[in-house]
């Protein structure tokens, strides 16, 4: 993790940091908006990479946030940035009880206050359905008045649902302090809980933890299988009252402990009052403490005897093997592993490189197992377990009388929270929120189908009990089932593998899927539930549709009439990798959960449907891969549908903001399934698309849930052209549709046109070697800017965008390692060749030969040459000889290495951009860019050994105000220049939301001056202090390391002058003139601007004032306005800011000769 302090994340500024653990560092921080400090909990980096555990973050955050209470550590602040997720909590000066422990005992009477806060704190949060998961003295927070603080919640739930947790080796909960069933797998609820809470007490009590070994498996078979260590022969003064306590809370089996938190605190006052009235000195618990209990010492990845005649070996075999599931367990920075090795059973620790699941075997012989297992039960052995295998050879553990259930590869879900449906008042829990009963349920029947045996369940590993007489193989332990592109020629493009199973209402199903190649963002996989012929229902079925478009749809089919009745929020997940989707369909109700995340829960109108038949498809072009595929026959469950009181989080059902149709230019008809988007109109374009739905069989859509503020909306529908309201091709000419909430904006009406495409290949340089997973961008010639068309190139690297408009595009291909090269074969945009559409014709042939792109590495120290400096961004840039600029940037690693990639072969100025206490430095030790050694990179090849040495800085803060020295300014660039007028550095990012900035420079004079070009709001840029001239403006010293402040800055709003500059005959434009406004008074330099194709101009970031401006241009006589030949004769040109002077047109005469 990099070293944060001195830096910004979101509002918080960094101060120092006050702890580090397997699960997150903390940081304390200063929040300047609030004026307080608070403490940032910093997630490893390699969770934030995990898409789904951000959303499962974002979920868990939200209801962690929401728990009030005052002996619970409230959460202020969750968010993600630059790669580094947190949590920003309330700071407290003080320690955690884990340092009180290990300073001294504790008295009972303290013992019990600490636990009574706790436990109060605990049983709130297990009202509201919220289960801490590690409970542990680390995570108990004392300030200087002895108060508790419980802090982490729901972290260890977070980070279970990561991907990445088994490939880092992260344990979830802390083994010392872990229940049985949370040890083995199973399903926990709060009692799980009272069990931490319990060895907790333990541990106070007694100054040590019940169950101690060399390993964390090993600790973790201890609370399964051995008895507890007696507290009163650790400490022979414990009352019997408090050790019966410790001893209810440690029960092996949940049904034997405390049924809540509060039960257990309220036993624990009882035995303290009791224990403190009988005999005062007990209370000094843990002044002499006898040493801990002896125990045999245990192997360090193994057992010492012999499984094949030692029944309690076999039970514990046989418990760890319900721990693994046949697969991988991981606790701490370890995996381990169950095997068998000559008749013995090992944990063996294994490599996180490349893990592959391996498959359980039996334990013993089967003539004897069962034998042996009745034989020996013995009371410490409560759990009974039968062992057996499947004909595929995965082990099957269940405890004996109990229905079978086989240990799932693939995890379904991760359960939301719930609210209890009857609290037992402790302290009074907020009222719970309504939800819609479609979402209760649909959590219901996730929570049951994860617990429960599929129906039927098939890895692909062999081609069995699948129709496959369409297009489906059987490749690689995956089923793939390829679609054949839509083409005028071919109108059936939906291609799948169908099983007929059994007949049902109530269906659940799970499979891994991924779009594993693409023809358009409207390619798609779905798994499909449909009739027979001659079943009732034969004619309708449901869609639940999964597209490259990264979103999710429930699409109703009745006699090829389609309505799309539920679709998920944008970009839900990835589906160019591996995802899992739950559907459910029980009766009317219908829910698709992703990754566990709740997509879509409704209730279709049009009834029940019985269904007999399914399907995996695929659609559009797509190639969809399919893994592990479960169903569960709900009917089995007796499933009482009005019983559904769990609580679910709450979806508020959303209100109609924008409404309207989609028809067909030519015909008039309404455009069934086209896709419909809107986004916030923002400056920096259009990457939100965060509101979407697909049309209904006459065209008709509606948009729901969107905040009051200007939209930009769009239609992409298969065959027609992209368009934008109110009936544009390009984005930039999108009309604004303002929404306010909770109104509807009806109206918002498209008809489309026909669309064209154009395709190609993507090839390394030798022209035949095909690339996979070449971005191709393509764009309007006339705007470099446009939102654009965008696809990925298949194994062949081939690729087709659609839904092009008449007109000329420029095209581009861009991946990682390679060089970007624009068509045909050039570096950059302006040099690009215009390839023509003509819908509905596609233009083929647009080929790429990429070449292989460079790279620069070095290291960054300290000014002593050896101390690495960790989190410099470190930004190569080239300028091309056609103007346009290539670089890259990165930041140094933990050893103060970096290397910049994919850079074309070029000339480079390499430096260091601003990092807190460090100056900003130029290759080789310069300190402005004109004077840096150029660095060379050739083709293919590392250019090594550009190293820095950075010396200690000063920093330089202030505001950036309007003129009226109150409204702040976000979104400016401060920056520095020597005296010399060479520039020397921006400071980082632009000013923040309060105007304020910050920056570093090693010691010297430099200028100080703004530039607020790319701010939506016009303004003048300034020097310090007050001056438009670089040439008037102070200098600022700066002595390091100290803080220079109080360098502020009061923008003026700008004005601007336009027009148009044509030939003598005063009607052809002139291209490339240049046009310049000069200021009669004050300091301001003036300004200029170049005319576009059609000869006009803007001058912008100009002060009020009066001017005289010139247009000039090679091959013409230059003039003044108004058709004066020099200054002096000028018409005069006033600006009022922030209005433009329109008309300030010139006629230039060539010149003579």
């Amino acid at each position: 993790m990099s070293n944060l302090i001195g830096q910004t994340l979101g509002p918080y500024r960094i101060i120092e940091q006050i702890g580090i653990g397997g699960m997150a560092t903390v940081y304390k921080a200063y929040q300047p908006s609030m004026d307080r400090y608070v403490a940032i909990k910093v997630l490893p980096a390699v969770f934030s990479r995990d898409p789904a555990f951000l959303k499962r973050f974002k979920r868990e955050a939200e209801v962690v946030a929401k728990l009030e209470h005052k002996h619970i550590l409230p959460v202020h602040d969750y968010d993600e940035q630059e790669g580094l997720t947190y949590l920003v909590m309330r700071y407290v000066e003080a320690g955690t009880l884990k340092d009180r422990l290990a300073a001294g005992q504790l008295d009972l009477p303290a013992i019990y206050r600490i636990m009574a806060q706790v436990g109060a704190a605990l049983d709130y949060a297990h009202r509201l359905g919220v289960i801490h998961r590690d409970v542990k003295p680390s995570n108990v927070l004392i300030d200087s008045q002895g108060d508790a603080y419980l802090t982490d919640f729901g972290l260890a739930r977070i980070m279970e649902s990561s991907e990445q947790l088994t490939a880092t080796g992260v344990g979830v909960g802390t083994p010392a302090y872990m229940a049985p069933e949370q040890g083995q797998g199973l399903k926990i609820d709060h009692r799980s809980d009272v069990y931490s809470l319990g060895v907790m007490l333990y541990e106070m009590v007694t100054g040590q933890v019940p169950y101690q070994a060399e390993t964390p498996m090993a600790v973790v078979i201890k609370h399964i299988t051995e008895p507890l260590p007696l507290p009163r022969q650790i400490v022979p003064d414990l009352s019997e009252e408090v050790e019966r306590v410790i001893l209810k809370a440690l029960a092996k089996n949940p049904d034997d402990r405390f049924p809540t938190v509060r039960e257990m605190v309220e036993a624990l006052d009882l035995a303290v009052r009791a224990a403190t009235a009988a005999a005062p000195a007990a209370a000094q618990v843990g002044r002499e403490v006898a040493p801990p209990v002896s125990a045999a010492p245990a192997r360090k990845f193994g057992w010492p005897w012999d499984v094949r005649t030692t029944a309690l070996g076999v039970v514990i075999a046989a418990l760890a093997l319900l721990v693994i599931g046949g697969m991988f367990f991981a606790l701490g920075r370890i995996q381990y592993r169950v095997q068998v090795v000559g008749g013995r059973v090992e944990v063996v620790p294994v490599s996180t490189e490349a893990v592959a699941p391996t498959p359980a075997v039996a334990l013993v012989e089967t003539p004897t197992s069962e034998a042996m297992l009745a034989a020996t039960a013995t009371p410490t052995a409560k759990v009974i377990l039968s062992v057996t295998t499947t004909p595929t050879t995965k082990a099957t553990l269940t405890p004996t009388g109990a229905a079978q259930a086989t240990l799932l590869p693939t995890p379904i879900r991760s359960v939301g929270t719930r609210l209890s449906p009857t609290p037992t008042p402790f302290d009074t829990p907020p009222t719970p929120t309504p939800t819609n009963p479609a979402v209760q349920f649909a959590y219901e029947v996730l929570d049951l189908i994860e617990d429960q045996p599929p129906a039927f369940e098939d890895s692909f590993d062999i081609g069995g009990n699948w129709i496959v007489n369409l297009t489906p193989q059987f490749i690689g332990g995956l089923l793939v089932v390829p679609s054949i592109p839509r083409s005028p020629d071919n109108e059936d493009n939906w291609q799948a593998a169908m099983l007929d199973a059994f007949k049902t209402q109530k269906l659940a199903a799970s499979v891994d899927l991924r779009i594993a190649d693409t023809n358009t963002l409207n390619s798609n996989c779905s798994f499909e539930v449909q009739q027979r012929a001659g079943d009732p229902d034969y004619g309708k079925r449901y869609l639940f549709t999964f597209s490259a478009a990264n979103q999710a749809y429930l699409v109703r089919d009745v006699n090829q009439t389609f309505d799309t009745i539920a679709s998920s929020r944008p970009s839900i997940a990835d589906f160019s990798e591996f995802n899992n989707a739950t559907i459910i369909v029980y009766g009317d109700r219908l829910a698709a959960f992703v990754n566990g995340e709740l997509a879509y829960a409704v209730v279709d109108p049009t009834g029940p449907v019985v269904f007999s038949r399914q399907h995996l498809a695929a659609n559009s072009g797509a190639v969809c891969e399919f893994d592990n595929f479960r169903t569960w026959n709900l009917d089995d469950f007796n499933l009482n549908q009005a019983a559904a009181e769990v609580t679910a989080p709450s979806m508020p059902t959303p209100t109609l903001s924008l409404s309207g149709r989609v028809t067909d230019a030519a015909t008039g008809q309404g455009i069934a399934g086209a896709m419909v988007e809107a986004a916030p109109a923002r400056l920096g374009g259009l990457d939100d698309w965060d509101y979407s739905a697909i049309t209904a069989s006459d065209g008709s859509y509606a948009l729901f849930g969107l905040p009051t503020g200007d939209y930009v909306v769009r239609v992409i529908a298969l065959g027609y052209a992209r368009e934008y309201y109110d009936n544009v091709t390009p984005s930039s000419e999108a009309k604004i549709v303002h929404v306010t909430s909770p109104h509807e904006t009806p109206g918002i009406d498209f008809d489309l046109t026909e669309g064209g495409s154009i395709s190609g290949y993507a090839y390394q340089s030798d022209g035949i070697t095909p690339i996979h997973g070449v971005e191709v961008d393509v764009r309007p010639s006339g705007d470099k800017h446009d939102d654009g068309f965008r696809a990925s190139t298949a194994s062949d690297g081939s690729y087709t965008i659609e839904g092009l408009a008449l007109g000329e595009y420029r095209v581009r291909a861009e991946v990682q390692g390679w060089i970007v090269e624009y068509y045909d074969n050039v570096g950059d945009w302006d040099d690009a060749t215009d390839v023509v559409v003509t819908p509905p014709k596609d233009t083929p042939n647009i080929k790429f030969s990429l070449s292989r792109g460079g790279s620069i590495s070095g290291f960054v120290y300290e000014n002593d040459g050896v101390t690495p400096v960790q989190g410099v961004e470190v930004l190569a840039s080239g300028e091309l000889t056609s103007g346009e600029w290539v670089g890259g940037d990165t930041r140094t690693q933990a050893d103060g290495s970096y290397v910049i990639t994919d850079l074309p072969a070029w000339d480079y100025r390499v430096h260091t951009c601003n990092k807190p206490g460090f100056a900003a430095e130029y290759y080789d030790s310069k300190y402005v860019r004109v004077a840096a050694d150029m660095v060379t990179v050739r083709e293919g090849s590392d250019t090594s050994g550009i190293n820095f040495t950075l010396d200690a800085a000063g920093s330089i803060t202030g505001h950036v105000y309007e003129e009226d020295g109150v409204t702040p300014i976000s979104g400016v660039a401060v920056g520095a220049w020597l005296s010399t007028k060479e520039f020397v550095v921006w400071f980082g990012d632009t000013t923040e939301y309060d105007g304020s900035y910050s920056g570093w420079l090693g010691t010297g004079s430099y200028l100080i001056g703004t530039n607020a070009e790319d701010i939506g709001e016009k303004y003048v840029n300034e020097w310090y202090e007050n001056h438009y001239d670089m040439n008037n403006a102070d200098l600022i010293q700066v002595v390091a390391p100290y803080e220079t402040s109080g360098i502020d800055f009061y923008l003026a709003k700008a004005g601007s002058i336009s027009g148009y500059v044509y030939e003598e005959d005063g009607i052809t434009p002139i291209a490339g003139a240049g046009v310049y406004a000069f200021p009669i008074t004050g300091d301001h330099p003036g300004n200029g601007a170049n005319t576009g194709p059609d000869g006009s101009y803007t001058i912008e970031g100009l002060p009020s004032g009066t001017y005289k401006v010139q247009a000039t241009v090679s091959d013409h006589v230059p003039e003044y306005y108004d058709n004066a030949p020099e200054e002096a004769s000028a018409t005069e040109v006033i600006v009022n800011a922030p209005n433009d002077t329109p008309g300030i047109d010139f006629r230039l005469s060539p010149v003579s000769g």
